[in-house]
């Protein structure tokens, strides 16, 4: 994948894809992406993790400010079939080999609410498809809302909530089909508290999907399959 120019606001920023030699800097602005915020609310990537994700195991994404400093990175994790660590097991996907994650993510302070994440879950969606993945799957801490929100705008639909890592922390296990997602039945959609965890469990499981945010009531939207969409 050749270099790009990133739009944020009236600037234009420069993407490429990472590799081994970038690793100091990707793990230095992990671990400052992680100062300040609440536990459990974003999960610490071990170095193994992110050099794996530089190499073999999939694509990082970085963007980077005028001065050349690394303002913004994006994991996109190519599992194969075979792999314990394949978020499809989870959600019950039949073909683990078509799997992608959108793993982990980080933007400097500096750079938050500018649409970076945004653009780079994008970017993602894209290369996925071109890697011939056909399930996108994506964990998200319940009350991560910016995560979520952007999640839920690129078409992505909370699946389940599920322990998650080595911590067990609860997440919401969020999924894009990209080659179609049947259709919801959102005229009548079911509210429930982003912090209900035991009853989204139930729901999704009943086959509920979660497709929007209602961040004034901090609610989740959730809906049934239209009856007879098999798209």
């Amino acid at each position: 994948m050749t270099a790009w120019r990133e739009p944020v606001g009236d600037l234009w920023l420069t993407g490429r894809v990472l590799g081994p030699e970038d690793f100091p800097t990707v793990r230095a602005l992990h671990h400052q992406s992680l100062v300040g915020q609440p536990p459990g609310l974003v999960n610490p990537e071990t170095d193994a993790f992110l050099a794996d994700h530089l190499g073999a195991l999939g694509l990082t994404l970085g963007v980077f400010g005028g001065d050349g400093v690394l303002v913004a990175y994006a994991i996109l994790g190519l599992p194969t079939a075979e792999a314990a660590y394949n978020f499809g097991r989870v959600v019950g996907v039949a073909d683990l080999g078509r799997v992608a994650h959108l793993d982990g993510v980080a933007v400097a302070p500096a750079w938050r609410g500018r649409g970076l994440h945004r653009g780079l879950v994008t970017r993602r969606l894209t290369l996925a498809a071109e890697a011939g993945r056909r399930v996108v799957v994506a964990t998200i801490a319940p009350l991560n809302r910016p995560s979520l929100r952007t999640a839920l705008g690129a078409g992505l639909r909370v699946r389940a909530v599920h322990p998650m890592f080595a911590s067990r922390a609860l997440r919401f296990l969020v999924v894009r089909d990209l080659e179609g997602e049947p259709m919801l039945e959102t005229t009548q959609p079911l509210r429930l508290p982003l912090g209900a965890t035991e009853a989204l469990h139930e729901r999704l499981v009943q086959g509920w999907r979660g497709y929007a945010l209602d961040e004034a009531a901090d609610h989740l939207l959730l809906a049934t399959e239209r009856a007879g969409d098999g798209s």
